[in-house]
């Protein structure tokens, strides 16, 4: 009891000692200009089928989109590397290939290429060809990527277009969007609060509307936790499912072994399962139909309000827990029989995630290397002092977890260790079976102030427990707080049954309200 009342009040001074800091600083930068184009406001799918049809021409697709960045990334900060011309010229060429193939079967070409024309955009880690690839690491700055990432070609292959990379923490490890290549990103709501990470960046484009799919990875959180703080939505996708070759410096079998994933991210949750068709051909195969047919009736509810009690995290936001409860209350009313607590201790979340990544990265090098792009080892002894001093090639969250590995004695065999992460992978399944969902925060506290989260370090954990499981995890935007702050939850089931927690979102996001547009909306209609 003592503890948590000393976790409490620590969490409260954190807040309140940030929010004066940002209160005295320097003038506020004006909020994002108000969105004239509702071209704009279509989804992926919708703009595919008006662009098949030339109601809208693809150019006019990637103009908007264009446009729309140079008004709002000067506020935000979340682009980073553009190739505009070449995304211009391929969209003109879509335009003169339908305009050539009129009489054509549009439901043909629906299948085979359902993103024909469609602005896209990746995160800077996904490579995609000619484009930055530093991980915002700045003895790489300068590196182009040689090719395109594997879930860039099918979202190419499909007929996308991809317009620009998006900003990232520093070798996309933080929960923060921040580097010193490219500096930080905002939030669209409030440019004194972080955006969320690692997928900073493209949750920011979506929420502000300048691309229509995001292509985000998740080792810890990274798609979740951005469309938390950014109002959006995300699917961490079983592991598997998505490629993942080159979205990382880490080699293929690394990056197979199932703590990071590539995924979806989407402005609104019914988006995602048709774009996490075409990202997951094989195993996403009429996964729009199965989603739709999925019946809450047949679906056993469960829920955690936190992951158990441990200083190491931030007590729930009342906010959070507010929302909550109204979910619960609307799925019981829905389902007519209660929701249960789920019974798994969570709170060893940091050890068991920390277990499963030293499983996945075993013959990988340690961050202290990749830090030096793999030519060296970073000195810590060396740059903590240099960082204090102001001399600050790489970043505070970075030094700190390089050292406190650099605390460990002699590296165990994660297979032994009593956190073993399939350990509680067993225990999660034994209680889901095939048919149940978790609904929880997907993080503890709403969107905190720029450099905040390194106070509240293990908050990630909230997220970062389903990747040390291997669990398929859906981000759901509802709506935005009093205070004009974007509040989600996150949907948990089992491996496979994906469908489950996209329809339950989905379900939630149509009751409670989705994505809530930061800027004021004057569209064409409005106007005429």
């Amino acid at each position: 009891m003592l503890l948590s009342v000393i976790r409490w009040l620590y969490s409260k001074l954190v807040k309140w000692a940030f929010r004066l800091l940002w209160v005295f600083s320097s003038a506020m930068p004006p909020p994002l200009p108000p969105l004239t184009d509702d071209l704009l406001l279509m989804t992926a799918k919708q703009l595919a089928q008006a662009i098949r049809e030339r109601k809208v021409s693809s150019e006019e697709a990637v103009q908007a989109c264009i446009k729309r960045i140079h008004l709002v990334n000067p506020l935000v900060n979340a682009v980073v590397d553009e190739r505009f011309t070449s995304a211009i010229e391929e969209a003109q060429q879509v335009d003169r290939y339908l305009a050539e193939h009129i009489h054509d079967d549009q439901s043909n070409l629906a299948q085979e290429r359902p993103l024909l024309g469609v602005p896209f955009t990746a995160k800077e880690n996904v490579m995609i060809k000619g484009m930055s690839h530093t991980h915002g690491i700045v003895c790489r700055k300068g590196m182009k990527a040689e090719q395109d990432a594997g879930v860039v070609r099918l979202l190419r292959e499909a007929g996308g277009i991809p317009l620009c990379v998006t900003n990232i923490p520093e070798m996309g490890i933080w929960w923060e969007s921040f580097n010193n290549v490219y500096g930080v990103t905002c939030s669209p709501y409030d440019h004194t609060r972080t955006c969320g990470g690692s997928s900073g960046g493209e949750a920011v484009l979506l929420s502000s509307c300048c691309t229509f799919i995001g292509t985000g990875t998740d080792i810890g959180g990274s798609l979740r936790i951005p469309g938390a703080y950014s109002g959006v939505a995300g699917h961490k996708p079983t592991c598997g499912w998505v490629p993942t070759d080159g979205i990382s410096i880490y080699t293929e079998k690394c990056l197979k072994g199932g703590v990071c994933v590539s995924g979806p991210m989407a402005r609104n949750v019914s988006e995602l399962p048709f774009i996490l068709e075409i990202m997951a051909p094989k195993q996403a195969k009429g996964f729009q139909e199965k989603v739709e047919q999925t019946q809450l009736k047949d679906i056993s509810i469960w829920y955690a309000e936190d992951l158990g009690s441990s200083p190491l995290f931030s007590p729930t936001d009342p906010k959070q827990l507010k929302i909550l409860k109204e979910v619960l209350t609307y799925l019981e009313n829905q389902q007519g029989q209660k929701s249960k607590k789920f019974p798994v201790d969570l709170k060893a979340a940091y050890k068991v995630w920390s277990n499963k990544c030293d499983d996945d990265f075993a013959d990988e090098p340690e961050l202290a290397c990749d830090l030096l792009n793999r030519k060296g080892r970073l000195n810590i002894m060396k740059e903590f002092p240099a960082w204090f001093l102001g001399r600050r090639q790489y970043t505070f969250p970075n030094l700190l977890n390089i050292f406190l590995k650099s605390l460990k004695k002699e590296k165990v065999d994660p297979k032994t260790s009593p956190f073993y992460w399939k350990t509680l992978q067993q225990q999660c399944l034994d209680v889901l079976g095939s048919d149940g969902v978790i609904v929880m925060p997907t993080s503890p506290i709403l969107a905190p102030y720029h450099y905040e989260p390194i106070w509240n370090p293990f908050d990630y954990n909230f997220t970062a427990i389903w990747n040390a499981v291997e669990f398929p995890v859906t981000q759901v935007p509802l709506g935005l707080t009093d205070d004009a702050q974007p509040i989600g939850l996150q949907v948990v089931s089992t491996p496979g049954n994906d469908h489950l927690c996209l329809a339950v979102a989905k379900m939630l996001e149509e009751k409670f309200g989705g994505w809530v547009n930061p800027s004021k909306i004057y569209t064409r209609s409005d106007k005429s």
